[in-house]
């Protein structure tokens, strides 16, 4: 598939794709246990979806951290802002719509 026809595809999909997803909340949890992100850590998620993953990364980072995610589908990154407003870390998190191949982002 290519990215307009995923970008359509989750577009449509993101307003019911918790709904659906609550199978991968295991593997959600391993990665999470895996990658040990610390206090004061930058961290870059691709693909954020709704974005509660970026939600546990930025609580794990801290306020001395920075969370950052890029999305395809513009449907995924309103959703994902809404969750992360709601749990006030806005400050925490950076959301940019765009995709893994053209980085918006310096090596630092």
């Amino acid at each position: 598939m290519n990215h307009s026809a995923s970008r359509t595809n989750y577009n449509r999909l993101s307003r019911w794709y918790d709904l659906f997803s609550k199978p991968e909340i295991i593997f959600k949890e391993t990665c999470l246990h895996l990658l040990d992100v610390h206090f004061g850590e930058k961290v870059l998620e691709i693909g954020f979806g709704t974005g509660h993953t970026l939600i546990d990364l930025a609580y794990s980072a801290g306020e001395n951290g920075k969370v950052f995610g890029i999305d395809l589908s513009d449907g995924m990154l309103q959703v994902a802002r809404n969750n992360i407003s709601r749990s006030k870390l806005t400050n925490l998190v950076n959301l940019q719509q765009g995709n893994e191949v053209n980085l918006p982002y310096k090596n630092t």
